[in-house]
C-alpha cells in the first residue's frame, strides 16, 4: 500500500526532533563586562581576571588615571551581572582607590594603556577549578552580590598577541554610555552592549590590535574576545582591552586646516600580554 506524497511529508514533520536555539557565544561570557563608575567622571568598562591566587579588575589605564598619573577620583563602583543571564540581581562593589593605591594593589603598565587592581584573593572550589571563593582585599566592599557570585575570566582563556589571527571574528564587550540621546529610553546605560567585528590588522611596532569594529566613549577598558573556529568546536579567548577608537578627519579630504573628526569604525586594542606582565 502506498502513501500519497503529502501524507509522507506530514509524517516526517511529525517525527522531526525539536531544535533548541543556541547562543553564538557561551552564556556566561555575557557577564564579562564590568561598568566603572567614578563620581564626576565619564563611565567606562572593564572586566575581572582570575589567576590561581587572585582576582584582578582589568581596565584601560586612562579609565582610572589622568595623563600625569593621578587618580581621577578617590573611589569607584564596579557593577556586573550574574553568570546565568536569566538570574536576577547584580554584583556591585565599592572600591577605595586611594587606599588600594597606597597599599600597592593598583598596578599601571609603564607604557601600555592597561591597569590592574587586585580586588580579591581567589581560592578554587574543590573539584571545580572553574569556580572560585573570593575574599575581598581591604578597601573593596561588596554592596550587593548575585546568587551565583562574580564571574571572572580564567587566565587560561587569555590569548597572547603573537597568536591573534587577522580575519577572525571578535566580540567587543562594554558600556558605550555615550550613545543615545540623554533621557531617551533607547538604551539602558546600566546594561552592557556587544559589538561584533573582525581582527582587521596588527601593528607590531606598538604591539596593538586593530579591529574593524567601532567603539565609543564608555567602551574604554572593556574586554575583546576572539572566536577561533575549528571543525570540532569554537573557542573564545580574551585577546585585549579596548583603548581607543580610530578617528577619521573629513578635512584631510577637503584640504582644510581645521580638524573635523568622526569615528572611522576602527578601534585599537591593547593586547593581554601587557596585562599578564602586571598580574604575574
Amino acid at each position: 500500500m502506498s502513501f500519497p506524497l503529502f501524507n509522507v511529508v506530514v509524517l516526517l514533520l511529525l517525527v522531526s526532533p525539536t531544535v533548541t536555539a543556541q547562543r553564538a557565544l557561551p552564556d556566561d561570557n555575557l557577564a564579562y563586562p564590568v561598568l566603572v563608575q567614578i563620581p564626576g567622571v565619564d563611565e567606562a568598562s572593564g572586566f575581572y581576571l582570575n589567576t590561581p591566587t587572585d582576582t584582578y579588575f582589568v581596565s584601560a589605564k586612562h579609565v582610572l588615571f589622568d595623563q600625569i598619573g593621578q587618580l581621577l577620583g578617590p573611589t569607584m563602583t564596579l557593577l556586573s551581572y550574574p553568570k546565568d543571564p536569566k538570574e536576577p540581581g547584580v554584583n556591585r562593589f565599592s572600591v577605595d582607590l586611594v587606599a588600594l593605591n597606597r597599599a600597592g594593589e593598583i598596578k599601571l603598565h609603564p607604557s601600555a594603556d592597561v591597569v590592574v587592581v587586585r580586588v580579591a584573593k581567589s581560592t578554587p572550589v574543590p573539584g571545580d577549578s572553574s569556580h572560585f571563593t573570593l575574599s575581598a582585599v581591604t578597601g573593596v566592599t561588596a554592596v550587593e552580590t548575585a546568587k551565583s557570585g562574580v564571574l571572572g575570566a580564567s587566565i587560561d582563556a587569555v590569548k597572547k598577541y603573537d597568536s591573534v589571527l587577522v580575519g577572525n571574528d571578535v566580540i567587543l564587550f562594554g558600556y558605550p554610555t555615550s550613545l543615545g540621546i540623554r533621557g531617551s529610553p533607547q538604551l539602558d546605560p546600566l546594561k552592557p552592549l556587544l559589538r561584533k567585528g573582525i581582527v582587521a590588522g596588527l601593528k607590531p611596532d606598538s604591539k596593538s590590535i586593530i579591529l574593524d569594529c567601532p567603539s565609543y566613549f564608555g567602551n574604554s577598558g572593556g574586554p575583546v574576545v576572539e572566536v577561533d573556529r575549528t571543525f570540532a568546536q569554537n573557542t573564545f579567548n580574551i585577546i585585549g582591552v579596548v583603548s581607543q577608537f580610530v578617528p577619521f578627519d573629513q578635512n584631510l579630504i577637503n584640504h582644510t586646516l581645521l580638524p573635523n573628526l568622526s569615528n572611522s569604525g576602527y578601534s585599537i586594542v591593547t593586547p593581554m600580554d601587557f596585562v599578564l606582565e602586571l598580574v604575574k
